[in-house]
């Protein structure tokens, strides 16, 4: 991405620590993923910047355990893991203090109740 907005760099930085923690992936699988994204984070096109970063990755979360779920049950159980990460906080990922490991946990008990673990 050559023309990094703030908003982009803070994404990009938020999706880097919750990737990496939440579903265990390294630079490559973060960088790929991130990079699926590049004309949004450039653009801001299509409202992008008006849902926050742990959107993206809930839904991400939700493609990687629960393949194949679509419609509003997908929408449900990402906004669900989406809540669980920010704990009622929208704009924790600006919380140097943030407990990536509390959230994780969060998120693997609710996961539970579907059958699935993060990996």
């Amino acid at each position: 991405m050559s023309d990094k907005n703030a908003n982009a760099v803070f994404y990009i930085s938020a999706w880097r620590e919750a990737l990496r923690i939440l579903l265990s992936w390294n630079e490559s699988q973060i960088d790929a993923w991130i990079r699926r994204w590049d004309a949004y984070l450039t653009s801001g096109r299509g409202g992008f910047y008006h849902e926050g970063p742990m959107y993206y990755v809930s839904r991400e979360i939700v493609d990687v355990v629960l393949p194949g779920l679509t419609g509003i049950q997908r929408s449900n159980i990402a906004r669900a893991i989406q809540e669980q990460i920010e704990n009622g906080d929208p704009n924790f990922e600006r919380n140097e203090a943030f407990n990536w490991g509390a959230a994780s946990d969060r998120v693997r008990v609710l996961l539970e109740t579907y059958g699935v673990r993060l990996p």
